[in-house]
């Protein structure tokens, strides 16, 4: 017969290894809960190993969100500024000047949606008798004039794809004129238009809804841009045509097309440089096509910083170009600003 001794003992062992087959899944899944990265718990908090490194943080689920790297998903306030001097003639000294200045400010309004405003402001002045291919008349000695472009305003879309390399956007502005908003022979043929006219020439005739003369501009816009893996190599590309509806019996509808590819390399802390290259397509006009380039200096802090970019565009064909000839586009553009 049995002893109670051995009853008891055959017993315990039985229960210990019940208990170890019931507590051995359960323990099993509180410490796969713990290893698995960034997974919620009952409060939505993320685990151990799903807190926010150097590059971004972690969402209510402990995913990872990158913070925004592409100029269109980034929020931006700054001016841009087109200076161009040039000689009118090989015999007068002084020298022509058309100053752009451009304030603009760009907010993000949602993950994947961006607005837009800029207001270009310009000012010319010329030593020499200056014409018009739009107009006839003579702009006279000493000439000089200032003028608000129109008021611009925009909103984008903007998603990124491939694994966070690739952000693709598309959307659109419209211009408003202000001060080149009438329709008769002081607003058209003043100096006001003029220097609105030679202010559009030192960016390479591109974005002509800037200072458009009694019309309201219609841009749409797509665009994309490409980093690579390690972060310092960016391809950016935008196509813009550009539709300008004249309200005036004197003033033609005008549809252009504005591309721009660039390439630039930037180190990690933000200092980078590169090229971009432009065409200009008026197809409502004599010359079809100007065609540029902007070698360039810049930097931009990936996270939060000083905006800063100074290049020179260099126009390649007529009729402004080749840049380096006189009385040719050869102009400094300049962004100081922020971005966030």
């Amino acid at each position: 017969m049995l002893s109670r001794e051995k009853v008891r003992t055959a017993l315990g062992g039985l229960a210990a290894t019940m208990a170890l087959a019931v507590a051995g899944p359960l323990g099993a899944e509180e410490e796969a809960a713990r290893e698995a990265p960034g997974e919620a718990g009952e409060t939505g908090e993320a685990g151990e190993t799903g807190e926010a490194g150097e590059t971004g943080e972690a969402g209510e689920t402990g995913t990872l969100i990158l913070p925004p790297w592409a100029r269109a998903e980034r929020g931006y306030a700054g001016v841009d500024l087109d200076i161009w001097s040039f000689k009118v003639s090989p015999s007068i000294d002084e020298r022509a000047v058309a100053l752009g200045i451009e304030p603009f400010v760009q907010v993000p309004v949602h993950e994947h949606a961006v607005v837009t405003f800029s207001l270009p402001i310009g000012v010319a002045s010329t030593p020499f008798p200056f014409t018009r291919d739009v107009f006839s008349d003579v702009i006279g000695l000493g000439t000089s004039g200032a003028v608000v472009g129109g008021a611009i305003l925009g909103a984008h879309y903007t998603a990124r794809v491939a694994e966070e390399q690739l952000n693709l956007w598309a959307g659109g502005r419209v211009s408003i004129p202000t001060m080149l908003a009438g329709t008769g022979a002081s607003t058209l043929n003043g100096r006001e238009a003029w220097a609105g006219w030679l202010v559009n020439q030192a960016r390479g005739r591109r974005e002509l809804h800037r200072f458009a003369l009694a019309s309201i501009g219609l841009r749409p816009e797509a665009g994309l841009e490409w980093r690579n893996r390690a972060e310092w190599l960016y391809l950016r590309s935008l196509v813009a045509p550009t539709f300008l509806l004249s309200y005036s019996k004197q003033v033609d509808h005008e549809v252009a097309l504005d591309h721009i590819t660039e390439i630039e390399a930037r180190a990690h802390v933000g200092l980078g440089g590169g090229v971009a290259v432009q065409e200009a397509f008026l197809f409502t006009g004599d010359d079809l096509v100007q065609t540029a380039v902007e070698p360039f200096l810049g930097f931009e802090h990936p996270d939060v910083g000083v905006l800063f970019r100074i290049g020179t565009l260099v126009a390649l064909d007529e009729d402004l170009g080749f840049g380096f000839d006189q009385g040719k586009l050869l102009a400094v553009r300049l962004r100081l600003g922020a971005s966030w």
